[in-house]
């Protein structure tokens, strides 16, 4: 995992919420193994034919325990958690980066789990908003004391198989109590500041955590103005193999198109909101066959179909189409109207009707 912090350093835990700090020193880092939890699908899903599908709703979900192999007995701290810490244990906090597929799925954090961490000009977030989601990698620096939550959301027209994958450390910390260790601290330039999701105020945290765990020792932000960070904006993307077929009896058409990370068929994929679509790579096998990458706007009922390349086949055997330098753009950035989509569809058209496949390289990227 990347910004591991080296014993002898210290972990300033900012709470924008609060405009304070939490410090600690580190004594220690532990990992077992590799550090690595496959963890597997999101909790709670439905599992067809061994394979967990996560249907196109909103699903709230803890990381617990109960699904690691290994850890089905770790809830002997009052929670199944995996990095519940208690109270009486103010010297030991995690630290995980959690990587959810496919990641065009969309997140909001609870910390504490009580409280939704997405808000702006006290308007809170659910994952089905247009802002104040997160993309996957999603890292957490949990203190005792509380619970971590997530809310999940896929903006697919076509349910989806996920799995979660979870790269911890685990600290071993003396907490700093007084202000004058933490200047020392501050001016030493061994201070790694790690923000915590904290931007709506939660009386639970500052209760149960700040006050319970650490007896109110915090520190104001103004002290870390001296330390430089940032983070860095990182656009979320998901490589798409699509595939589908002709049927065979008709000369027109358009492909039903399935994919190794969705459940059952789709007649158009649905873009979403803020995404573009990249198609790398366009194949087409079988019979003599043209195919049309059409681009779906406006109105889902009646919509808008024009065609932005075609393939064609002209023989029995096999074409590819590579758009490595310039890749066919579908952008669903600017779709302002709610129920206006923008979606890929392909057609086929046949002199003779028979038996053609098309396969399809994209990459769904969200940002600009």
């Amino acid at each position: 995992m990347r910004g591991v912090v080296s014993p002898g350093k210290y972990i300033a835990a900012v709470i924008p919420a609060m405009e304070e700090f939490l410090l600690f020193k580190v004594k220690s880092v532990v990992k077992a193994g590799d550090g690595i939890i496959r963890y597997g699908s999101i909790p709670g899903a439905t599992t067809i034919a061994a394979n967990t599908i996560y249907p196109s709703v909103t699903k709230t979900w803890t990381l617990s325990a109960n699904n690691v192999q290994g850890l089905q007995n770790l809830g002997g701290n009052k929670s199944d958690y995996i990095f519940y810490v208690s109270k009486d244990k103010p010297d030991r906090i995690f630290e995980y980066e959690m990587h959810v597929t496919p990641e065009v799925l969309q997140h909001v954090i609870y910390y504490p789990e009580i409280q939704v961490q997405s808000s702006f000009q006290n308007t809170s977030f659910s994952p089905i908003d247009d802002m104040g989601t997160f993309g996957s990698p999603i890292r957490v620096l949990q203190l005792p004391n509380c619970k971590t939550a997530f809310q999940t959301y896929n903006p697919l027209n076509v349910g989806v198989r996920t799995n979660v994958v979870l790269d911890y450390v685990q600290y071993e910390v003396k907490p700093v109590t007084t202000m004058e260790e933490a200047k020392e601290a501050v001016n030493s330039g061994a201070v790694v500041p790690k923000v915590l999701p904290i931007y709506v105020s939660s009386d639970f945290f500052e209760r149960e955590v700040v006050n319970r765990v650490y007896n109110g020792a915090t520190f104001p932000n103004d002290l870390l103005q001296s330390v430089f960070f940032r983070e860095e904006y990182e656009p979320d993307s998901m490589i798409l193999n699509l595939f589908g077929k002709t049927d065979g009896t008709n000369t027109t058409g358009n492909f039903l198109l399935e994919s190794d990370v969705f459940d059952g068929e789709m007649v158009a994929l649905f873009i979403p909101k803020g995404y573009k679509l990249k198609i790398w790579n366009v194949e087409v096998d079988g019979e003599p066959c043209t195919v049309a990458i059409n681009v779906l706007t406006g109105d889902p009922t009646s919509p808008t179909v024009t065609t932005i390349k075609t393939v064609t086949l002209a023989s029995p055997g096999t074409v590819s189409k590579e758009y490595v330098a310039r890749p066919l753009v579908i952008d669903c950035a600017n779709v302002y109207a709610t129920n206006n989509i923008v979606a890929l569809q392909l057609a086929w058209t046949q002199v003779t009707a028979g038996e053609s496949t098309v396969s399809l390289e994209a990459e769904l990227v969200r940002g600009w």
